[in-house]
């Protein structure tokens, strides 16, 4: 059977045959324990991670030393909001986040409110954007912390992360953001942005899965404040997945190769989606347009139930109505919700992120595809 053309990396992406060739010695003759330094075989394990942080680094413009390795993004956010307010519990205990995030976040609140913490949420208006004045006027004096995604996940909307940093910072709070859908994507300076905070994942960028860093910017207040916090204090110190690390290091260094080239196709994908969607379904764009990653683009198809259409294109064509960690639940987007749409128009969104390897072609079969089970239903 032929696979179904991909258009779903925002769920996952395949990994770069250059990073699968990368991994390969760490299975069998850099098979060692990178925790067993006293030994040259655990010496060569670790030298696989420290260029992993290296090429990072590169790509993020941070220090290598500034890097963290978990087995996934939902692990760094949990348990780096966990290190985060712990750390900061003597100066405050109120957090303010997106009310747009991640599920790996907004479904831990109850977790970290029974601790004692005060999770308070900033709504977006209808185009998906936080709006900083609802910032002003929900920050307080005990107020430590703001998590804002830098691309929403299921509708591609961006936040400017240079500008939030300032905002937060002249307001004294750190910055935590989960950038997932940025990493590899689009243009990152931990530097430049003064990002306290940054979360990314291997296989949203054709790395492997099993790998994602948690990022504290060694330039922030935190470590001036707090010079002897340790994030590996709060986590469990299991061996790493040193071919995953590999992978993700040397996905990281094709990225950041490949990054304009990338973005250009990118942008010419998502223009002519955009087009197209809109003259053949009267498709209404869900979030921002001048505001948004080109690789995410999240549409209501007023004629179209999204899950028929989901359903009838299932061995043909691979998209989604929203996350990858919801969709199974078959909960209605609690990001369009937050948005203000109602039951009716969710129900008619969908989810369609393209990648690196997404050509005309392919994508000019799908959307083909899609308007013959349009023809079917209507």
């Amino acid at each position: 059977m032929k696979a179904p053309i991909y258009l779903d990396h925002a769920a996952s992406t395949p990994v770069y045959p250059e990073a699968i060739e990368c991994m390969l010695s760490y299975f069998d003759e850099h098979f060692a324990n990178p925790n067993s330094r006293q030994h040259e075989p655990g010496k060569k394990a670790q030298a696989g991670i420290d260029r992993s942080k290296e090429q990072i680094s590169e790509l993020i413009n941070c220090s290598s030393q500034d890097i963290y390795f978990t087995d996934s993004a939902t692990t760094s956010l949990q348990k780096g909001i966990s290190f985060i307010i712990d750390t900061l519990r003597i100066k405050g205990r109120h957090i303010l986040y997106s009310a747009t995030e991640h599920a790996a976040i907004i479904d831990h609140i109850p977790y970290w409110e029974s601790l004692g913490y005060e999770f308070e949420a900033l709504t977006p208006d209808k185009n998906g954007i936080i709006n900083k004045e609802e910032l002003n006027s929900k920050c307080r004096a005990d107020t430590v912390l703001m998590i804002l995604m830098m691309i929403n996940n299921e509708t591609g909307v961006l936040h400017d992360i240079n500008e939030w940093s300032q905002v937060c910072h002249e307001k004294g709070l750190l910055l935590l953001s989960d950038a997932s859908q940025a990493l590899g994507k689009l243009p990152i300076s931990m530097r430049t942005s003064k990002l306290d905070f940054l979360v990314g994942s291997s296989h949203k960028m054709c790395g492997p899965k099993g790998a994602a860093c948690f990022v504290i910017n060694n330039e922030s207040s935190f470590i001036k404040d707090f010079p002897i916090a340790d994030f590996n204090s709060c986590c469990h110190h299991p061996t790493p997945n040193v071919p995953s690390i590999v992978g993700m290091g040397k996905a990281s260094e094709i990225n950041n190769e490949r990054l304009e080239e990338h973005l250009a196709h990118a942008k010419m994908l998502d223009t002519y989606l955009k087009k197209d969607l809109r003259s053949s379904f009267n498709a209404g764009i869900n979030g921002a347009e001048h505001s948004k990653s080109p690789y995410i683009l999240n549409v209501c198809l007023p004629e179209m139930p999204a899950q028929i259409l989901i359903e009838s294109l299932q061995n043909k064509v691979a998209i989604a109505t929203g996350s990858a960690c919801s969709s199974g639940q078959r909960k209605g987007s609690h990001v369009l919700k937050a948005m203000g749409f109602d039951a009716e128009h969710i129900a008619h969104s969908i989810r369609i992120s393209t990648g690196f390897e997404t050509n005309s072609d392919n994508l000019l079969k799908a959307l083909d595809l899609i308007k013959q089970v349009k023809g079917v239903t209507v």
